[in-house]
This record gives structure tokens, sequence and C-alpha cells, in this order.
């Protein structure tokens, strides 16, 4: 009898935003415990893990990137441990604009604009460092998600300026706003420093890229999850791959009708499209559903 008991937490399955978090809070704790083990072998001393494990994973200056290019795909997947605060200021935010861009454009594009964000910060901050005054800067660690939480924000308001945010029945809070507490405190964490806002700035870029392409038409963010189902075809039997192949049966329901007169037969019409993203991904939306997307996104 197999008494084991599988970890289970509500909301995580089919939601790839709290699958993220769940994940940058695992790595997050992955390099805490490193951190603390090496203060305790060593009796306090620090250095061997600000010598040889950081430099590997964050972003330092332009020298130390040409050695490590890899951190430029590391960094805003770890935060230090001596920054646990920021840590979840970055997921709440995160989960505020995050929620957001799922609904409107589905969980597949989660994981790529997370990546874009992060990696678009990185080279507005590799731009920032070839200025002259920042030529001589020092050992510089850099770590966290700044640049991919501006990238979702950026990206919800692009797709959906006016959304709002429900707490009860009546009382709504505007995003905008949100937003706007969002910059001020963006900025005001990074003490005006030019370094810390170019992740945020390139984040920006980023999100509002993303989504302008996918109200077009175009999915930035397909070749990572071809990449990732090819690998998973590879070591699948081909037996499970061609019982996935085998197409379902058409649905004999009818199509709810649009009418643009009518404020409630509109809802259910956008509600359906949402719920069709969230399903089956932007990607299966037909002409006439992103129109309607766009109108929503447009007020």
């Amino acid at each position: 009898m197999n008494n084991r008991k599988s970890l289970y937490i509500p909301g995580l399955k089919g939601n790839t935003v709290l699958q993220l978090i769940f994940f940058v809070t695992v790595m997050y704790l992955m390099l805490a415990v490193s951190w603390a083990i090496i203060k305790l072998v060593y009796i306090g001393d620090e250095s061997t893990f600000f010598d040889y494990f950081m430099p590997a994973i964050s972003l330092g200056n332009l020298q130390t990137i040409k050695g490590h290019w890899w951190t430029l795909i590391t960094y805003f997947w770890f935060q230090s441990p001596q920054t646990f605060m920021l840590l979840i200021s970055n997921m709440m935010w995160f989960y505020v604009f995050g929620s957001v861009v799922q609904e409107l454009i589905g969980p597949r594009n989660i994981f790529p604009l997370f990546i874009y964000g992060g990696v678009f910060g990185a080279l507005a901050y590799i731009v920032v460092l070839m200025m002259p005054q920042y030529a001589n800067i020092g050992n510089v660690q850099l770590l966290g998600s700044m640049g991919s939480v501006a990238a979702f924000a950026t990206a919800a308001i692009t797709l959906s300026p006016y959304y709002r945010y429900f707490i009860g029945e009546s009382f709504s809070v505007p995003m905008l706003l949100v937003a706007g507490i969002y910059l001020v405190l963006a900025v005001l964490f990074s003490n005006f420093s030019l370094l810390f806002v170019s992740f945020y700035a390139g984040g920006a870029v980023a999100g509002f890229a993303y989504a302008k392409l996918m109200v077009s038409g175009y999915r930035p963010g397909a070749w990572m999850y071809a990449i990732v189902d090819g690998l998973e075809n590879s070591v699948t039997p081909k037996a499970e791959q061609r019982a996935r192949q085998i197409p379902l049966k058409p649905s004999k329901a009818k199509p709810v009708q649009h009418f643009p007169g009518s404020g409630v037969d509109k809802q259910k019409e956008i509600d359906r499209v949402l719920d069709k993203i969230n399903s089956t991904g932007y990607e299966s939306l037909t002409s006439g559903e992103k129109k309607i997307l766009e109108d929503m996104s447009k007020g």
C-alpha cells in the first residue's frame, strides 16, 4: 500500500504566476541556506560566498560580465540573502500585475515575459555601465527580478489601461493608480541611481513591446515553448505522443453572439474570450476575438 502524500498548493496548477513566485522563493531559500552554511563552516567569514558563489549568478561590472555572460539570464532568478524584504516586494508586485497579464493573454506568456523583462533590464544596465562616470566602478553584485516586474507592470497597462481591481462588489481601484504607486516606490528604492533605474527602464521596454506584439497577432514567447515541447517529446514514448495528437471531437454548442448594443451580451463575450485565453492561450483566438480584446484594452 502506497502511503506517500504529494504536496498540494491550492491554485498552483495552471497558474504560471504562482508557479514562478514559488520557484523564485525556492531559489532564494537555496541561496540563503548556502550563505548560512558557509558562515558556519568558516566561522562568520563570508568571503568564500561573495568571492565564488555570487560572481557566478549576479551582475557585476563590465569586466565581470565579460567573463560571466550567463549572469544576464541568472541574476533575476535569485535574491541576495540579506534582502528578504526586497524579495517580498518584488513577488507582491509581480502577483499584482502578473495576474492581470495572465488573465488577458494566458498563462503561457508569463514565463517568456519574465525572461524578456530580466534580460532587457540587464541590457539596459550594461548600457549605463558604458557611460564614462561608471568606467571605474568597483565590485558590484546585483540580484533581483526588478526588470521582470517592470515588464509585467508595463504590459498590463498596455493591454488594458482602464483595468480595475475590485475589492468587494462595489469598491474598485484603477490599475493606473496602482502602477503609479509602484513607479514612485521603485524610484525611491533606487535612490535615484541610474544603475538601478536602468533595470526598470529595460524591463518596461520589454513589457511594452511584448504586449504590442501580442495584440498585433505575434507570439514572441512561442519559440521558448517550442524548445521545451521538443525536449519533452524527445523523452516521451511514441505511443503517448500519438495519443496527444488525436483530435478532439468538435463541440456542438453554438457560439455566443456579440450584440454591440447590449452591455450584458458584450460582457459575456469578453468573459468568453478571456476564458478561452486561460484555457488554450492567446494564439488560439480568432481574428474577431482578438479584435474584441483590442477594443476592451482601449476602454
